[in-house]
């Protein structure tokens, strides 16, 4: 989509891994506050995966953000099915789902920044690097968390 070249499923297998990577973390994969340096570290940086992210969500995450589209999970023949059977997704009642007859999670928090806008409480993760000088924290100005990749 970005080479503007067309695309196909692979670019909405790719867009999945965003959400799921953006729902674990707060922020893109590739974010930058620069929208044309981003764009460039979609393209060209190495994936970095949130280091307390479970195995099978960091190898679902490495599958579905691959760069070729050829090689991303689901561009295959099995299309979705293949994403389905990811052991991330491990104990999914697809039927249920698509029937929308699954409970709606009871462990969500609230909390309220300093604004008093109510947010979804994200897990704080602070790495080995964050107390040297010159350590990046990935962070979008304004929220209210941060968190350390690997």
């Amino acid at each position: 989509m970005i080479k503007r070249t067309g695309h196909g499923k692979a670019v909405d297998w790719y867009l999945l891994g965003i959400l799921v990577y953006e729902m674990i973390t707060g922020i893109p994969p590739f974010y930058c506050n620069d929208k044309n340096k981003m764009m460039k570290n979609i393209l060209n940086k190495p994936l970095k995966l949130p280091r307390f992210a479970s195995s099978k969500c960091r190898s679902i995450l490495k599958m579905l953000l691959t760069k070729d589209p050829e090689k991303r999970l689901g561009s295959g023949k099995f299309d979705a099915q293949i994403v389905k059977s990811h052991p991330w997704f491990e104990g999914i009642d697809w039927t249920e789902v698509y029937n929308r007859n699954l409970p709606v999670p009871k462990d969500i928090n609230f909390e309220k920044n300093e604004d008093s806008h109510s947010i979804i409480s994200s897990r704080v993760i602070k790495g080995e690097n964050e107390e040297k000088e010159g350590a990046s924290n990935h962070y979008i100005e304004g929220w209210s968390f941060h968190h350390e990749l690997a």
